[in-house]
């Protein structure tokens, strides 16, 4: 008898476990509290109606259980995801503050392989991980790894900070004459 006890607190452990993990989806939360909002709060006459009426009555403090603990789980996940932005923009703040100044203080090679960036419109290009200028952008946070995938032998994917790509795009001059001659080049070609 202990044993086939054990078993069942074990599945029941389980089960629980894998509901409690189903309900951390904002999906499944949004559903259930909807669902169990609208069986607890429709009107006796839509419920009649609708032959279910006997079924809640006699589900009620399940579905209001339900409906609690769906708003709660609504909730976490909610300020979970407002937090997470929050976080994400105090960030993103930070790495601007600090990577201001580098940015006001570029050398021509690391002007004009910006301009690069600006000249094919894209943040994100295929660059010789031996090129020189690139270990100062990385360091000042102006450039970053995308992926450690490579399309050819030395050339890997790096991606420009949102905030350089706004910043340059609002002061282009911080990259002359370097911009100007690398669009000059490109249009001449």
């Amino acid at each position: 008898m202990k044993k086939i006890c054990n078993v069942l607190v074990s599945i029941f452990k389980k089960t629980s476990a894998f509901v409690i993990d189903q309900l951390k989806d904002p999906k499944i939360a949004l559903f259930l509290f909807i669902s169990s909002a609208l069986l607890l709060f429709l009107p006796q006459s839509i419920l009649t109606h609708l032959e279910i009426d006997a079924f809640i009555e006699g589900k009620r403090r399940l579905i209001g259980l339900v409906f609690f603990y769906s708003v709660k789980c609504f909730l976490a996940i909610l300020v979970f995801w407002v937090l997470v932005r929050i976080k994400d923009k105090i960030k993103a703040k930070r790495l601007a503050q600090n990577g201001r100044p580098a940015l006001r203080d570029l050398t021509s090679e690391e002007k004009t392989f910006l301009a690069g960036f600006f000249v094919l419109e894209s943040k994100t290009q295929h660059i010789d991980v031996r090129d020189i200028s690139l270990d100062g952008l990385i360091c000042n946070n102006i450039l970053f790894l995308a992926s450690n995938i490579s399309l050819a032998e030395s050339r890997i994917n790096y991606h420009m900070h949102s905030w350089v790509w706004k910043e340059l795009k609002r002061y282009p001059e911080l990259l002359e004459p370097e911009l100007s001659d690398l669009a000059n080049t490109m249009q001449g070609a």
